[in-house]
């Protein structure tokens, strides 16, 4: 009887071991599941973020997406009115250039007819924009009927002290 005793004894230790092993993993499962709990919380609460940021960033790509479409009208436009400008620009310098032609031309032709007319008089010389200078000119000094200038100004102050045969300077 008592080698069974000490056989149960043994056997209750054994199964008191176990008890006492199986606890101690219990235990440490707790543990783990409640470390797994919080890791789980804060790995939701992360995905709730990162779920949230996503929302936003969704929000401003569209808004840039609209954004862009507006940018690419209104670059359209723009581009459409420079193209309108240029072409504008284009038929302005060939008017230009066609009137710039015609001056010259015009301006030929003039040159052309004066060089087969000989001028009359000094206003005749200093053209349209001259004529008052030209006309004071024509009155200040006297023409002899061969058309030179009699006593002018040079001439007169290269005779002085000089005397004519009769004694007129």
């Amino acid at each position: 009887e008592n080698a069974e005793l000490l056989e149960q004894i043994k056997v209750a230790n054994r199964l008191q071991s176990v008890v006492t092993d199986l606890r101690e993993q219990n235990e440490s499962y707790f543990k783990d599941k409640e470390s797994f709990r919080e890791r789980n919380k804060v790995m939701e609460e992360k995905y709730r973020e990162v779920l949230q940021q996503y929302g936003q960033q969704m929000e401003e790509s569209q808004t840039f997406m609209g954004q862009k479409a507006s940018l690419k009208t209104q670059l359209k436009q723009k581009s459409d009115e420079v193209n309108a400008l240029t072409n504008k620009l284009k038929e302005l310098f060939g008017k230009v250039q066609s009137l710039e032609t015609a001056l010259v031309e015009s301006h030929r032709e003039l040159w052309e007819a004066r060089a087969h007319v000989r001028p009359q008089t000094v206003t005749d010389n200093f053209g349209i924009f001259g004529n008052s200078n030209a006309n004071l000119y024509n009155q200040i000094i006297p023409q002899n009927d061969s058309g030179y200038v009699e006593n002018s100004p040079s001439h007169s102050r290269s005779m002085e002290g000089k005397r004519n045969n009769n004694g007129s300077p």
